[in-house]
C-alpha cells in the first residue's frame, strides 16, 4: 500500500523541496508541465449520463488492470458514492483545443476517493486510454488527489496498490498491509487442499 504522510507543506515549492532531486525533476517534467492542459472538477457527477461516463472510464481501467485480481463493481456502487458525503470525486477534463474536432472539454480521467477524518483514500480510478500516454492523465489525476487531500486538510493520502514507481515519485512510501480471514466452514478448503496435493 502506498501512502503519503507528509501533507504539511504550504505551497508547491515546499512540496517539491521534500522530494528527492530525481523525483522532483520527474514531477516537474511529467506532471506540472502538463497541468495546464486540464480542467479539474471536484463536484460529484449528478446526472445519469455523468455517472455513466465515469463508470465507462472505470470499466476501461478494470478491463486492463490484471495486476490485482478483483471483481467488477456495479454502477449502483458509483451512484451510491456520488450521493454520500464521505466520498470525493475528482474529474479530469482535457481542454477542447487539444482534441481534434472537440467543441467542449473531454472527460479523460476520474478518481473516486473516500474521506476518513484526516485520511484521503484514493480508491477507484477511471481513464480514457486514448489520452493517457500523450497527456500523462494517470500521473495528473494522482497529483490532483495530492492537491485535493491538502485542500481538504487531510494529514494522509492513501494511494492504495500498484503503480509503485509513479506513486513513489509523488512522495508516497510503501506501507505493509495485511488481511486476516476467519473461516467458519472448512469443507471447501479441504477439497482444495486435496486437489492441490
Amino acid at each position: 500500500n502506498f501512502v503519503v504522510n507528509k501533507l504539511d507543506w504550504n505551497n508547491r515549492g515546499e512540496y517539491l523541496a521534500q522530494l528527492g532531486q530525481k523525483y522532483r525533476y520527474n514531477v516537474r517534467k511529467e506532471i506540472l508541465s502538463f497541468e495546464d492542459r486540464f480542467i479539474v472538477k471536484t463536484e460529484k457527477p449528478q446526472t445519469e449520463a455523468d455517472i455513466d461516463a465515469c463508470y465507462q472510464l472505470y470499466s476501461a481501467v478494470y478491463n486492463k488492470a490484471l495486476e490485482l485480481n478483483v471483481f467488477k463493481l456495479p454502477k449502483s456502487y458509483f451512484k451510491a458514492m456520488c450521493a454520500d458525503d464521505n466520498y470525493d470525486v475528482i474529474q479530469l477534463y482535457l481542454k477542447a483545443e487539444l482534441v481534434e474536432g472537440a467543441t467542449a472539454p473531454i472527460l479523460v480521467g476520474v478518481l473516486f476517493s473516500e474521506l476518513n477524518t484526516t485520511t484521503y483514500n484514493a480508491m477507484l480510478v477511471g481513464l480514457d486510454y486514448q489520452y493517457v500516454k500523450a497527456h500523462n492523465t494517470y500521473k495528473q489525476i494522482l497529483f490532483q488527489s495530492l492537491e485535493r487531500a491538502k485542500e481538504l486538510d487531510c494529514k494522509t493520502l492513501d494511494l492504495a496498490y500498484t503503480a509503485e514507481l509513479t506513486k513513489k515519485k509523488l512522495g508516497a512510501k510503501l506501507q505493509q498491509a495485511r488481511a486476516f480471514v476467519q473461516s467458519t466452514e472448512h469443507f471447501n478448503h479441504q477439497i482444495l487442499d486435496a486437489i492441490l496435493q
